[in-house]
């Protein structure tokens, strides 16, 4: 019979332990022993289930410290004599340094939230988390240790070991401690040795309703009007990191209280969506291209299409919604302004945009008071003046003038209004 077992990772991170165990049966400790969902986390690392009733399990409240004691003994088998063996690693390698720091700093980046892990090569090398927009220290190690730990990264993301003189990008999946992360890593060469940054994109459950955004009031009344849209283009801009996804999410979770289809493409899913088709494009061998060409026979209403980086993208993303959907999609510029004259540097004909175009929704994350951040924005309705002025092709302060005219609140003002209420700093 295989006996009950939990990785370190799992139980430092959750708190609990194995107390004892038998062929079948099993008790675990729990600091916090109400917990429900963590209970039903640890059933299913056992694979128990209604279906299961030979082996069964039981929980029991601990305290902190008897329980960081167990862990202890079960990570020295040799001074925890029998006991030994109840909670284990996932693999023979774990307790590597190497291994050891990746974890270990990747559990510390979702547990703080943070974006990005930058490795940064000096005297030692500097581990860096971004939390909240800014670089915050980790720790520093020697770069002996921080050879093992780029060989070790480069093996999971299907690199090559080898090569130290070319950039190189991949990506790996972590799952450890009840946690999933999706970690895209990029690797540069630098006169020392390479450098690398690890993106953390996790799975996320239902997303925050726009009102727990941070939204002005006048904001939040434009983007339910936004949701009601057909044959529509709708842009969420903003530089990396300013919370575009989520703003997203939330709005087509808005959208799915309707009774319209929605199919979204991303890459990878960071929000599970109820009743939304998402596909992932960076699992099996469907391509970003391919997808955006299928997911017109599965008859969506709502498209959400990721970033438009090309003017095959911004094509397809312009025909949706000629045809009657509503499109989403994201840009990489500063404001909505921007975002509009992007589009019609891809190519796409003003007269087309102009038809389709339903607003440029433009934020950026500031600092609140206390921790934290919050969302300061600009929305770019596609009203008849609008459309005009891209109809012609407007520049870019033909597009603010008419901003200006017809009221719009820019992301400045926005700004201003929030930090003199105390929202943000």
């Amino acid at each position: 019979m295989t006996p009950f077992q939990l990785s370190t990772l799992f139980c430092r991170h959750n708190k609990v332990c194995i107390l004892k165990q038998t062929d079948q049966s099993v008790t675990v400790g729990m600091t916090d022993v109400d917990d429900e969902v963590l209970q039903e986390k640890i059933r299913k690392a056992f694979y128990l289930d209604s279906a299961n009733r030979e082996r069964t399990i039981q929980f029991a409240p601990v305290d902190p410290v008897q329980c960081q004691r167990m862990i202890e003994r079960c990570e020295n088998p040799r001074q925890a004599g029998a006991e030994a063996g109840t909670v284990t690693d996932e693999a023979d390698f774990e307790s590597s340094p190497a291994v050891s720091l990746i974890n270990g700093v990747i559990l510390e980046s979702l547990e703080q939230q943070a974006s990005d892990i930058h490795f940064e090569i000096g005297e030692t090398v500097r581990i860096r988390l971004r939390i909240d927009g800014e670089l915050v220290p980790y720790r520093d190690i020697e770069q002996d240790l921080y050879q093992r730990v780029v060989v070790r990264l480069k093996v999971l993301a299907g690199l090559q070991t080898e090569n130290t003189r070319q950039a190189q990008d991949g990506r790996f999946l972590w799952s450890s401690a009840g946690l999933n992360c999706d970690v895209r890593i990029s690797c540069i060469p630098v006169w020392n040795g390479e450098s690398i940054v690890l993106r953390l994109l996790h799975t996320r459950g239902v997303p925050l309703r726009p009102e727990k955004l941070g939204f002005s009031d006048t904001h939040l009344s434009q983007l339910s009007s936004l949701c009601n849209l057909n044959s529509s283009l709708i842009l969420v801009c903003g530089p990396t990191g300013s919370g575009k996804t989520t703003t997203l999410a939330s709005l087509l979770s808005e959208v799915s209280r309707g009774n319209r289809k929605i199919i979204t493409i991303e890459d990878p899913v960071e929000y599970r969506l109820p009743f939304v088709t998402q596909i992932e494009t960076s699992r099996g061998s469907l391509d970003f291209s391919e997808a955006l060409t299928r997911v017109f026979r599965h008859d969506p209403d709502v498209l959400m299409i990721g970033e438009i980086r090309d003017e095959e993208t911004a094509r397809i993303a312009v025909r949706a919604a000629l045809t009657g959907h509503l499109v989403f999609a994201t840009v990489h510029t500063t404001n909505a302004a921007t975002a509009v004259l992007r589009i019609l540097d891809m190519g796409i004909e003003p007269y087309l945009l102009s038809s389709v175009f339903g607003a440029a929704v433009a934020q950026r994350l500031v600092k609140k008071p206390g921790g934290g951040r919050t969302v300061t924005a600009e929305v770019l309705l596609g009203t008849p003046a609008i459309k005009d002025v891209i109809y012609r092709r407007g520049t870019q302060m033909e597009l603010e003038t008419a901003m200006q005219r017809g009221g719009m609140v820019t992301m400045q003002h926005d700004y201003e209004q929030k930090k003199l209420k105390g929202v943000c700093l």
